[in-house]
């Protein structure tokens, strides 16, 4: 069988993923816990803690003064499908919206939108995608929404304020001028919730003082005052029609306008972050493993655009496909779609794990397989038993 070397992971930090945050969960889970039906052994909470301590609050002076002195800002959407505008018929979203309100308001700038939102996509694919999606492109703010589908695909909230952390800091490492601004989105599960991910998110933003904004809180403030139904504002449990982008919207509007109304009275300046992270061995130092070099012959490659420039899938189709792979670290992840009634073995340094025996529906995720694993090299089999669908679009330890 002829075989295609392919571009998905040659490049560390440079792809592009896409999926659907179709498989609902309402965040209330224990930590671990999950929503997507892993035995625990494999799917494993991690046994990270936060770091006590606040730092100094941003503010967005340094956003203020790109637009009234540089007369320009390059301003980064960094998200899932709610920061697309899916269910906004292509247009008046949050992220729509909030970009034409820098034009309008800032007419002498000039504003560059990086659009970096992928359906369906959390915090983990934001991490190892940010360099090439954002940081690239040099962004001077970022807005960063990934609670929501940290959630749809299990994560804990440790997990969820590890791959939060990584992200801040890393744009902070790009550039220490660039002021960031976390955006939390809601779903008919966690309206009157502070769902876990949420949480993990919140606790992160806080230790470097980084601004956030509650669109969900919005929302669930609109339907009491209302009396309007979910339907009202959302074509679905997680998805804003154009009356929920506007709700959406306006909350980040108030709180955009009254910070850069402070910033006229603030000193623009780098952003100083603790060299200490918030929260415990964040996945910050994960790396992309080339696929191509570990998938043996029984696995079927097949190039798919949906995933992005330079992205494929592998597909098992038939049993006995492995997976056979060195990695050096203590987590083992995968972006991968494994159907229900889908049976897989693990075996990690020769001791056989438990079995997967199901699935996550027909949607694309974001999965750690093994976690708190020793330090060092670990020697990692994956067996497909069958007979259900595994695809695989990226791997990754750390």
């Amino acid at each position: 069988m002829k075989r295609i070397i392919s571009l998905l992971l040659a490049i560390v930090l440079t792809f592009t993923l896409v999926g659907c945050a179709g498989k609902k969960g309402n965040g209330t889970e224990q930590a671990g816990s999950g929503n997507v039906g892993y035995a625990e052994k494999i799917y494993a909470d991690t046994a990270r803690t936060y770091v006590e301590g606040k730092g100094e609050e941003w503010t967005l002076a340094n956003t203020y003064k790109k637009l009234t002195q540089d007369k320009k800002l390059n301003v980064a959407y960094f998200g899932g499908s709610v920061t697309v505008g899916t269910g906004g018929d292509g247009k008046g979203s949050w992220r729509q919206l909030t970009n034409q309100w820098f034009s309008d308001n800032y007419p002498d700038a000039t504003v560059n939108e990086i659009y970096a939102a992928i359906g369906g996509t959390g915090s983990l694919w934001g991490l190892m995608r940010l360099e090439r999606d954002v940081l690239q492109y040099n962004p001077d703010l970022v807005f960063v929404e990934f609670a929501m589908n940290d959630v749809y695909t299990g994560m804990s909230e440790m997990q969820a304020a590890a791959n939060i952390d990584g992200i801040i800091r890393k744009i902070n490492e790009h550039n220490p001028n660039t002021d960031i601004v976390l955006v939390f989105i809601t779903s008919q599960e966690n309206v009157d919730k502070d769902f876990l991910t949420k949480q993990g998110h919140r606790k992160v933003a806080e230790y470097y003082g980084v601004p956030y904004i509650d669109v969900g809180n919005a929302v669930r403030d609109e339907i009491a005052a209302t009396g309007n139904p979910w339907e009202h504002y959302f074509t679905d449990t997680v998805h804003p029609n154009l009356n929920g982008y506007r709700v959406y919207y306006n909350e980040v509007e108030r709180n955009i306008k009254k910070w850069l109304d402070e910033a006229q009275n603030q000193t623009p300046k780098d952003h100083i972050i603790s060299k200490t992270p918030a929260i415990t061995n964040p996945y910050s130092v994960m790396k992309l493993l080339d696929i191509s070099k570990v998938c043996d012959e029984n696995w079927r490659y097949k190039e798919s655009d949906k995933f992005g420039k330079g992205t494929s899938e592998y597909i098992s189709p038939q049993k006995g496909a492995k997976i056979e792979l060195e990695i050096e670290g203590s987590t083992f992840a995968a972006y991968c779609r494994i159907k229900e009634g889908c049976k897989l073995k693990f075996t990690v340094d020769g001791e056989e794990k438990d079995y997967i025996e199901q699935g996550i529906d027909d949607s694309f995720a974001d999965t750690i397989l093994l976690d708190n694993l020793a330090p060092g090299k670990h020697k990692v089999t994956i067996e497909y038993i069958g007979p259900g669908m595994f695809v695989i679009a990226a791997l990754m330890d750390c």
